[in-house]
């Protein structure tokens, strides 16, 4: 039997309040997603869509020779599937227990309020991470180990691990799990160091070594298709059919898998001035006005550091440094948690969207949206269900900073 209380209405009541917008929670920690449009539109089991990668050639000067090379349009047909996530929130049993009886009070609303707010944040992390990763949902990358402390290959990973995961490591990104997939559990992540302790010594996972891409448990080649997937940092060889049987992104590989700038030997200053000129003098440039790229918050401070902070004097007479972004040309430079460092990429026309089922809903189980559990605890599960998709991976490009 169904209990009176729908988490889903109260959800709405406090949507409609303005206390909690739950679309906007779900891209807040991530610049990069609030930047792309988010469509609540995947209503099948996959979205399937023409990317075009050839077709100018047959003319000529001489019609005869026009007539006899007649050619038609090439597309390679790309295919996405949905992705669940899940995060399932405990309720304390007491005030369950009173709402059941005389309804939700202000008290109740309030407390489911905060939970929500977890909940979606949660997910939104994880939607921020997989806006630049790839369907392996690789998290880090182990650089040294000492007993129960893993410091990290880069600290600005350190955001991508919580207190409470459990995490799995794998030789190569993607492969196969070490020991078979076991596991430690996160006790303290500190962001300033990029150390993760976990509740036993990392050897517990036999045969871990530095190097190995770590995950948290569940995830691996299981996530989202993020910039990684549709832009990778090396150009696809024939045959990965990442986007289905017979997609051969090699044909083309700008146009199938974006652009791989080429930015050796250029200090931090100019790199981006250096990589908004590859772009753009492309044929059929998808990097005009609008064009945005995203850089690590690190990455974003060593650039300000080199430009001097980029002083001015304000129209008060005083002497201020601009923090929040600068311009290339006709591209916005922004800073986000996310961005893995040592990268930045370039996001122009490729109409690269967040495409769900229904933004973020509460699941439910035999009509009822919160479960008793053992003792007195009540349990509720949010779910987002959906993927990132690129109409014109053409129009995204990445690139390296020189190692400072």
């Amino acid at each position: 039997m169904a209990n009176p209380i729908t988490l889903s209405a109260i959800l709405k009541t406090i949507q409609a309040n303005g206390t909690l917008d739950a679309d906007k929670a779900l891209v807040r920690d991530c610049v990069g997603l609030q930047s792309i449009q988010h469509k609540k539109d995947f209503h099948g089991l996959t979205i399937d869509w023409s990317v075009p990668y050839a077709g100018l050639a047959g003319r000529s000067h001489t019609v005869t020779s026009a007539e006899a090379n007649d050619q038609n349009g090439r597309y390679a047909r790309f295919s996405i599937g949905t992705v669940s996530d899940f995060n399932k929130r405990k309720l304390n049993g007491l005030l369950v227990r009173k709402a059941l009886k005389a309804g939700p009070s202000e008290e109740f609303i309030d407390y489911v309020r905060g939970e929500m707010n977890l909940a979606i944040g949660t997910l939104s992390q994880n939607l921020g991470r997989g806006f630049y990763g790839s369907r392996t949902g690789r998290r880090g990358i182990r650089g040294s180990v000492a007993s129960a402390v893993l410091t990290l290959s880069s600290i600005d990973d350190a955001v991508n691990f919580n207190i409470g995961d459990k995490i799995v490591a794998a030789q190569t990104d993607g492969g196969a799990l070490r020991d078979a997939g076991d596991f430690v559990t996160l006790l303290a992540v500190n962001t300033e160091t990029g150390e993760l302790t976990a509740d036993a010594n990392w050897s517990n996972i036999a045969s871990m070594a530095d190097g190995d891409s770590l995950y948290v448990e569940g995830d691996i080649n299981l996530s989202w298709s993020g910039w990684d997937t549709y832009n990778p940092a090396t150009a696809p060889t024939g045959g990965d059919n990442v986007f289905g049987a017979g997609v051969d992104r090699s044909l083309n590989p700008e146009l199938l898998a974006g652009v791989r700038l080429n930015t050796t030997g250029t200090n931090i200053e100019t790199v981006l001035i250096k990589a908004m000129s590859q772009v753009r003098k492309k044929p059929g440039s998808y990097y005009g006005p609008g064009t945005k790229i995203f850089v690590s918050e690190t990455d974003f401070a060593n650039i300000r550091i080199a430009k001097e902070g980029s002083r001015f004097i304000d129209s008060t007479n005083q002497y201020q440094m601009e923090i929040e972004g600068f311009k290339v040309g006709p591209a916005s430079v922004y800073p986000d948690v996310f961005c893995p460092e040592g990268t930045f990429r370039v996001l122009g026309d490729a109409e690269y969207e967040l495409h769900t089922v229904d933004g973020v809903r509460i699941d439910t189980v035999d009509g009822n949206e919160m479960r008793k559990e053992s003792g007195d605890v009540y349990t509720f599960m949010s779910i987002v269900d959906g993927n990132f998709k690129a109409q014109y991976p053409a129009g995204m490009a990445r690139g390296t900073f020189p190692t400072t």
